[in-house]
């Protein structure tokens, strides 16, 4: 059978999209250990002056940056980038001092194969080690879509610090394959889907190995197995290869598998399989709306729902999702949300369309911020924001509501809205250092670290955990126990309905822990992105890198802002609404009341989805 298939591979030379390239960690950066000074860097002050030199320092040559307040850097351009790679940053680092509100911070930068620049990621230090040296590392996934890659090297504010010995090596020693639909992993692949998208990161086993790469597509119809697609690929590799290859999936079968097969050459047995076949995880069927049909998707306060000519209006410029804002005493009565709930499950079954009810938090709607312990930064505060380890806050705020829509199960989903406005600050500045906190931590500690009554004062907490080199330790447990909370609130709303989607805003990790506790393979966590609000659609690609590097099962939906002063303007619109289709579930437009403000940004919305439609 299976040397039916590669006879039936050899036959079907098929054009077909594929990338694929070389992952080589150890070549990627060059004087990582500065013994040829600060050879193949370029240097940079951003603001402030000091010193940034290359000095000798226990017999060998280290970096040294040294400013009283400022910025400053150094840069390179990385090599050998594969998207899809998987890699380690490891580096020896040492902290004599920082000003306030000092870092040692390393960034990678994205830039796609055109040249345009992405966005950036990075990870930062704040802890003072003195006058000794700390190994430290950092792992990330090259996005889909990266062209190019640069890394910063730097000293923010002000302080002095050493950097030695940066290197990156591969971590990624796993062959995997994916599939996906317009940007959007599946784990089924729902009948009548049309193309899918086939990607393999092949590792060799052996050097310099070669061969074919296939991808086989199946139907297990009930009168057997049956070959309905292939492509092939040859290869020659030392390292790990990412390649990718379009099937189409025939509109009656019934039941389809994809795997991929590595047929080496001059072996005449049957293939190496050495990656996985679909489905190969449960995520729930609800999820196939939006792989069959992207989200087309638009926000705005749940009144619009009544305005039957404005309903109009978005239906027919192609929306097929709307995320209502809940506003007002529909917050606070029950009764009134049911009847919500009731008037939205009679539109959904009436027009197949789909709907999200989104509830803020930290926005004092049902009760008071801090009524159940506030939010203290562990230095100045003058912040009105709630606890985030206070549980009766998340009862009574959050699901105080959301358990009432999730006895609708014609509601796809709810949201939870992250971003305050309340209480002083759009975000949470650290973790919290109350006192309620910090006994938590100290009794989980086993009271060897009694933060509460190691100062008098709240504000010398932060500080405390930085002078005893044990914030990265708090921090860990801190966002521990945020996923325990939040796991809970999703074992509660999937009790009552398993199909219901959980969404947040305004981005992946806002609160640390918190996709971890809402997110499972099955029911993965949806994020309303807004990182893409002025239309740099490619950050989706890097947030679910960061996602999948962290073990985070989230799936994304790209935020576009439809403003002419701001953000995507009228001449844009239309190409930028298009251009979200490939990632991930699809898109969502902030807001409503911004497209009112110009008619033009419907005429616009229209053709962006009639060519979303078309394919």
């Amino acid at each position: 059978m299976k040397k039916g298939i590669f006879a039936a591979a050899l036959t079907a030379v098929l054009a077909f999209s594929a990338y694929s390239g070389y992952a080589d960690a150890s070549g990627m950066l060059s004087n990582g250990d500065f013994e040829q000074g600060l050879s193949g860097w370029k240097s940079t002050w951003q603001s402030g002056n000091g010193t940034l030199e290359v000095v000798p320092v226990d017999g060998n040559n280290a970096l040294h940056f040294k400013s009283d307040a400022g910025r400053a850097y150094i840069s390179q351009d990385l090599r050998n980038i594969t998207e899809g790679d998987r890699i380690t940053l490891s580096f020896r680092l040492k902290v004599l001092s920082l000003v306030e509100g000092g870092s040692a911070v390393i960034t990678f930068g994205y830039r796609d194969k055109a040249g345009q620049y992405i966005t950036q990621e990075g990870w930062s230090c704040s802890e003072i080690s003195g006058d000794k040296w700390i190994y430290k590392s950092t792992e990330l996934i090259v996005p889909e879509g990266t062209g190019s890659m640069y890394i910063l090297v730097r000293l923010n504010e002000g302080g002095e610090i050493y950097y030695d010995d940066l290197e990156f090596t591969d971590f990624y020693n796993e062959t995997k394959l994916t599939v996906t639909k317009g940007g959007m992993e599946l784990v089924t692949i729902p009948q009548g889907i049309g193309e899918v998208t086939a990607k393999l990161h092949y590792v060799p086993k052996e050097q310099k190995e070669s061969g074919n790469l296939i991808f086989a597509m199946y139907d297990n119809a009930a009168d057997g197995k049956k070959l309905i697609g292939v492509k092939i690929q040859p290869f020659t590799a030392t390292r790990s290869i990412f390649t990718q290859a379009s099937l189409t999936v025939p509109d009656n079968s019934q039941n389809v598998t994809l795997s991929a097969y590595v047929w080496k050459n001059g072996q005449t047995a049957e293939p190496v399989t050495e990656s996985v076949t679909l489905p190969r995880k449960g995520r729930n069927s609800v999820f196939d709306t939006f792989a069959a049909e992207k989200m087309r998707g638009a926000y705005g306060a749940h009144s619009v729902f009544y305005d039957k000519e404005k309903m109009a209006q978005l239906e027919s410029s192609g929306i097929n999702t709307f995320i209502f804002n809940l506003i007002g005493d529909v917050n606070k009565d029950s009764n009134a949300l049911d009847k919500l709930c009731l008037d939205m499950e009679s539109y959904v079954e009436e027009t197949g369309r789909q709907i999200f009810l989104k509830a803020s938090y930290g926005a004092n709607s049902v009760v008071g911020n801090t009524s159940y312990g506030a939010y203290h930064p562990g230095k100045k505060n003058e912040l009105g924001l709630p606890c985030p380890l206070a549980e009766e806050y998340w009862d009574k705020e959050m699901m105080s509501r959301f358990e009432v829509i999730a006895k609708h199960p014609k509601i796809i989903g709810i949201v939870f809205d992250m971003e305050m406005y309340s209480g002083g600050d759009t975000r949470y500045h650290s973790v919290c250092l109350c006192d309620s906190c910090v006994k938590k931590y100290a009794q989980a500690d086993g009271g060897d670290v009694a933060l509460s009554l190691t100062y008098e004062s709240q504000n010398d907490r932060l500080q405390y955990l930085y002078d005893n080199c044990i914030h990265e330790e708090y921090s860990k447990w801190f966002k521990g126990e945020v996923t325990a909370i939040t796991t809970k609130l999703r074992e509660r709303l999937h009790a009552i309905n398993p199909n219901l989607i959980i969404g947040v805003m305004p981005s992946i990790e806002w609160l640390g822990g918190m996709t971890k506790g809402l997110g499972t393979e099955e029911m993965p966590l949806m994020i309303f992105i807004e990182d893409t609000y002025k239309g740099t659609l490619a950050i989706t690609n890097v947030k679910k890198a960061m996602a999948e590097l962290n073990d985070l099962n989230a799936v994304f939906a790209v935020g576009l802002w439809s403003n002419n002063e701001s953000a995507i303007n009228t001449y844009n619109f239309a190409s930028k609404v298009e251009g979200a289709e490939p990632y991930d579930v699809g898109y969502w437009i902030y807001a409503i009341q911004e497209l009112d403000k110009d008619p033009a940004f419907y005429e616009e919305l229209k053709k962006g989805n009639d060519k979303i439609i078309s394919k």
